[in-house]
């Protein structure tokens, strides 16, 4: 499923011209920030950059980072993680930012409706990735589960990492919102 998304014609850089959507999963010290931007077009969405920080990186300069490419590209909408230690960083780009910023918690029905419609577009051939090593990795090591309540659960095996995955299904889901709720709950 995965393999069918690649598509080695996507240009290296996002053009300024480009309506763009972005997702940021924040991490720190056991997990990864991870920020993807997509464009969509005709109901096809297509990653234009990804960038996975390495274990550590400040907030700070993430949040510089994402102001910088909303200087430069003029976004849309970003959907942030707004979990835990996210909303202040939620908060802070709400401010900052010149676009719609969505704080999302990530409660397990959530996470499960949003790994689960990313899969949709997959299986539909409406997401298109360039070839990423770390991107495929992320992608391949999302398990959805059911949980003893009945209700699904997303999880990935110990020793790998779902943050490049969370952040591009968060642009997609941006990118889908056209209006509504700035928060979920």
């Amino acid at each position: 499923l995965i393999a069918s998304c690649i598509d080695n014609d996507i240009p290296g850089n996002p053009a300024s011209s480009e309506r763009l959507y972005g997702g940021l999963d924040l991490g720190k010290l056991s997990d990864h920030t991870a920020l993807a931007l997509v464009n969509e077009d005709g109901g096809v969405f297509r990653l234009r950059l990804l960038k996975v920080y390495p274990t550590g990186t400040p907030y700070s300069a993430v949040v510089s980072e994402l102001k910088a490419l909303d200087r430069l590209y003029r976004l849309r909408a970003v959907a942030v993680d707004k979990t835990g230690v996210g909303e202040p960083i939620y908060e802070e780009l709400s401010f900052s930012l010149s676009c719609r910023v969505y704080g999302v918690r990530f409660t397990q029905p959530f996470k499960a409706r949003l790994m689960s419609g990313l899969k949709a577009l997959m299986e539909a051939g409406k997401l298109r990735i360039p070839y990423d090593r770390t991107l495929i990795s992320h992608l391949s090591s999302v398990e959805l589960q059911l949980s003893p309540h009945g209700g699904m659960r997303v999880t990935h095996p110990g020793g790998t990492h779902d943050d490049a995955a969370v952040a591009l299904a968060l642009a997609c889901w941006a990118a889908s919102r056209r209006g509504g709720a700035a928060t979920l709950l």
